[in-house]
């Protein structure tokens, strides 16, 4: 018996140090359910090791439930990229991360039963064939009337995102509708088309059937360069006009280096991560935005930009329909551009683009 109460211990004790780790004062609800199993070890009235025994995980369940619970929850369901092997991964981890995290109780619960005698004939019921086939009965039971409940109602909608997307480089046009549940029911207008879709599929892609307007976004890149030896010092005036308050604007910088991540300037707050360095606007910028980058390259090294503008109207009209569904409208520009020692370059994968890129070289 007393091994059982040594594994629940050692766990807490760990639990203990790696919550302080984080903070001391997340480290007070595992302190506090050691204490209470400890208590409950200890004392050997059964009804006072009982009640110790059921409160004794309140405290840890606290951390998983807590007031910012539902809010977490909430975000890891909306993501609706992962699709069904991800989604299947992540339901297993977050099974597993929970198993462990009970398994103290666990080990505390057989201990105490094992070593209180009113409860010795509990271990032969829970074994026995009647236990097994009344469990077994309940779960069919409990399954058939959660079947019937719906799986959206009127308090729990479902989010459909309507994602289009214009390479300003090739002049590609993509339009894509997910969920994170399947689209069977969903009605999609467009042009002088009108689909439902009858499969049961998270993701479809629609074919256009009108005009996608691609003058939302403008952009304007001057570059000056400076040699200094063999390290070339770009200076970079970007100018981003939108012809209406976009919902995101980011600008990446990818393949800096050393010498380019140490000498990245913006009057913008940037963030840098695995020799990228990344310009975000959210939340409804300015319309107009002036982008001045400066970075310093060694060799022949390139520098590669991602500019991309996001809205939250559809530039091509189209509408979506579903029952007890949220339709998240979303319109994203991309425009990319190479740097290299002596000029600014379309992506060497990509063309000129009419509507949104203009390129300007100015040699100092």
């Amino acid at each position: 018996v007393k091994w059982y109460y040594f594994r629940a211990l050692i766990i807490l004790v760990l639990f203990v140090f790696l919550f302080g780790l984080m903070s001391i004062k997340l480290a007070v609800e595992p302190a506090v359910a050691l204490t209470l199993i400890s208590l409950a070890f200890l004392i050997r009235h059964a009804i006072l090791r009982t009640i110790l025994l059921v409160l004794a995980p309140v405290w840890m369940m606290r951390v998983v439930f807590s007031d910012w619970g539902l809010l977490y929850f909430r975000t890891i369901a909306l993501q609706s990229s992962l699709g069904f092997s991800g989604s299947m991964i992540l339901n297993a981890l977050i099974i597993l991360s929970f198993s462990l995290y009970v398994l103290p109780f666990a080990f505390a619960a057989i201990g105490v039963i094992k070593d209180t005698p009113i409860y010795s004939r509990l271990p032969s019921l829970l074994r026995s064939e009647s236990f097994f086939l009344s469990s077994l009965g309940a779960i069919i039971l409990w399954t058939g009337y959660l079947l019937t409940i719906p799986v959206y109602d009127e308090l729990w909608y479902r989010n459909v995102h309507v994602n289009q997307q214009y390479h300003m480089n090739t002049y590609a046009k993509n339009i894509s509708i997910q969920g994170g549940d399947f689209l069977t029911g969903l009605v999609v207008r467009h042009g002088t088309t009108d689909t439902t879709i009858e499969s049961r599929t998270t993701s479809v892609d629609v074919p256009l059937a009108g005009v996608f307007d691609t003058s939302w976004v403008q952009i304007t890149r001057a570059q000056r360069t400076e040699r200094r030896g063999d390290t070339t010092v770009h200076t970079l005036h970007v100018s981003i006009d939108a012809a209406r308050r976009p919902l995101r604007v980011r600008a990446t910088y990818s393949d800096l280096g050393d010498a380019g991540l140490a000498t990245f300037r913006t009057p913008w707050k940037f963030r840098t991560r695995d020799s990228v360095c990344t310009i975000e606007w959210y939340s409804f910028p300015d319309s107009v935005l002036a982008v001045p980058v400066t970075f310093a390259t060694t060799g022949r090294g390139d520098v590669h930009e991602r500019i991309e503008v996001t809205f939250a109207d559809l530039a091509y009209p189209m509408r979506c329909t579903l029952p007890q569904s949220y339709i998240i409208p979303r319109t994203n520009y991309v425009s990319n551009a190479t740097y290299s020692r002596n000029r600014v370059i379309p992506d060497t994968s990509e063309m000129r683009s009419k509507e949104g890129l203009m390129l300007a070289e100015v040699k100092k």
